[in-house]
């Protein structure tokens, strides 16, 4: 191929001799801004085209890895481990593919769109490149570099890359200078440090047991087609068991079925589950519909949805994790959402280990009570916890006035609805409309009003803390590790969504911190981190190892929760078994 001539956009490397000079005029930089253009979004079939570096004082090296031999490729080996900051926008996207193309990248990172992200703090905004090189250098950068699947990489391509790499460089300098502005240094480092574990983790992916799914799949079109008919048939006047009255009814039609239930005599005013269960002792269709609704959604959302995301050259479900998912800063999953898979045995049995390995499933017990124990300094609370004791337990007895060792089933089942809710500020009515919806318990709003006296009695901590939140003027909100949540000028917070920010946040940061010291220990192990769910770590092992595996497992959830709480420590159950759903 034609040697390129230099311009002053960029610098073209097509043979080893040229990568040879530009890795050593780069190597000793202490900021290294790095991109690629790939052949497609898939890191399992696409591969780098170009590899884009920048630094200060030079054009952009464009890299065309098709020209330069893999022995002249393999020299980035040394550039990529020295002890400079690599910058990137979207780094997980870019490690994924450089630990495919057999490249390891050494921390420190930045990645501009996490910056950009933890600097608006929740408000509602685009982080693509386009955007944040407007927003913070009124730059323009082009909406696509167009393909590069085409074997000859054009003049657009060239200019388009080594531009791309270049406004990265530039945001490192503008977003590092705010983001020490804004109080978010060790946060923006625990979310970069964070980096290759959420990286390895999408590309180790969870095993699925597909003829167990299948399996799966059709008990379940079984019960849906039963508890349709059954719905029908007694929503019908005639209580006829004909197929004529059975099919007269669009169960997926709400005004139809509000029509049916209204013409049985229910006077359900939508068919919504909050308002069905006001009825459900009136007519023997209400719980089958409910029931029908729930297996309609679990068909539809993971039975028939999931086994499109295996992928075929692994057999595994690789979904994408977004570090900043939530305003409050928590880890969101998609395609698919495994965050969402439900707990109930039938679906997560299908999740399963390799031959002669075993999942490692560890979660942090009560995690979120631990945080608000250690945020708002309640004695009681604390206490408990540095005793070992169950707090649904305690709640139960202090609130309920039953002897702890008396403590029944369900008192520490309405004992865990106050817990949960009450940390967040719900009202008596929420709470009520809470423990009916979610868990199935039923008390009067006047017992949620007693219960709710009674909680912020035994914990005067957590009250004293709420109204801290409450009568402080604020238009943000930190948790523990820095990170900040923002409202809009005019927009007053609501006191749920300060509480929530202030520990489900710092829940976040304790994990994310968990992640990436567990990612750094698993290394020699053989062992690997395949799913995270907000308190939940599962890690892949060698069967032989398995147990030692836990131990490294607890001990770095453990620890990650001493580096955030001052005097409460964190608790850590761990299993290991065949799949997901043997952990209780």
């Amino acid at each position: 191929m034609t040697q390129r001539s230099v311009s002053p956009q960029y610098e073209y490397i097509a043979t080893e001799a040229h990568l040879t000079a530009i890795i050593e005029r780069i190597a000793p930089s202490s900021v290294i801004a790095l991109a690629l253009g790939t052949t497609g979004s898939d890191t399992f079939v696409d591969r780098i085209r170009t590899l884009q570096l920048a630094i200060h004082g030079h054009p952009p090296a464009v890299i065309d890895c098709d020209q330069v031999p893999q022995k002249g490729l393999a020299k980035l080996h040394d550039l990529f481990t020295t002890p400079a900051v690599k910058v990137m926008h979207n780094g997980k996207l870019a490690l994924k593919f450089l630990y495919q193309a057999g490249f390891d990248l050494s921390s420190p990172y930045f990645d501009t769109m996490l910056a950009s992200q933890l600097l608006k703090g929740g408000l509602e905004a685009k982080h693509d490149l386009k955007t944040v090189a407007r927003v913070y250098l009124d730059e323009h950068v082009p909406e696509s570099c167009g393909s590069f699947r085409t074997g000859t990489l054009t003049e657009r391509h060239l200019q388009c890359a080594g531009q791309t790499v270049g406004v990265v460089l530039n945001l490192h300098a503008a977003l590092s200078e705010r983001i020490e502005s804004a109080g978010l240094t060790d946060c923006m480092r625990l979310e970069c440090n964070c980096l290759p574990a959420v990286a390895t983790m999408e590309r180790n992916g969870m095993l699925m047991d597909m003829g167990q799914w299948r399996t799966l799949q059709d008990t379940y079109n079984e019960l849906e087609e039963d508890l349709a008919y059954e719905v029908c048939r007694e929503l019908t006047t005639s209580g006829q068991r004909t197929l004529g009255d059975v099919a007269a009814i669009n169960l997926g039609s709400p005004q139809q079925v509000k029509h049916a239930f209204r013409s049985a005599g229910v006077p359900v005013r939508n068919v919504r589950e909050s308002e069905l269960l006001k009825y459900e002792e009136e007519h023997p269709a209400i719980p089958r519909y409910i029931r029908y609704k729930h297996v309609l959604k679990l068909k539809n959302g993971f039975l028939d949805a999931l086994p499109r995301h295996v992928h075929p050259l692994t057999g595994r479900i690789h979904p994408t994790f977004l570090q900043v998912g939530t305003v409050n800063g928590r880890f969101a999953c998609r395609n698919p959402n495994l965050q969402q898979i439900p707990r109930d045995g039938t679906v997560r049995e299908c999740f399963v280990a390799a031959r002669d390995h075993r999942l490692v499933i560890a979660d942090y017990a009560q995690f979120e009570l631990r945080v608000v124990a250690d945020i708002s300094g309640d004695e009681t609370m604390t206490r408990a916890f540095q005793r070992g004791e169950d707090l649904h337990r305690l709640t139960a007895s202090l609130v309920l006035d039953t002897p702890l060792d008396q403590v029944t089933k369900d008192e520490r089942l309405i004992a865990k609805v106050l817990n949960i809710g009450l940390i967040y500020g719900m009202g008596a009515r929420s709470l009520r409309r809470y423990a009916n919806y979610i868990y199935g318990v039923h008390f009067t709003l006047e017992d949620a009003i007693e219960f709710r006296r009674r909680f912020f009695d035994a914990y005067s901590g957590v009250r004293a803390f709420h109204r801290s939140v409450s009568t402080t003027p604020l238009v943000s909100i930190r948790t523990l590790s820095g990170r900040i949540r923002r409202w809009a000028d005019g927009q007053e917070p609501k006191l749920t969504e300060l509480l929530n920010t202030r520990v489900q946040g710092t829940a976040a940061d304790i994990m994310k911190r968990a992640l990436t010291s567990l990612h750094e220990a698993l290394g020699s192990t053989r062992a690997k981190i395949v799913c995270c769910v907000h308190d939940e770590l599962v890690v892949e092992a060698p069967q032989v190892r398995a147990a030692e595996v836990a131990e490294t497992v607890a001990y770095h959830m453990r620890g990650a929760g001493a580096e955030f709480l001052r005097n409460v420590p964190l608790d850590v159950d761990v299993a290991i078994a065949r799949s997901w759903a043997e952990k209780g």
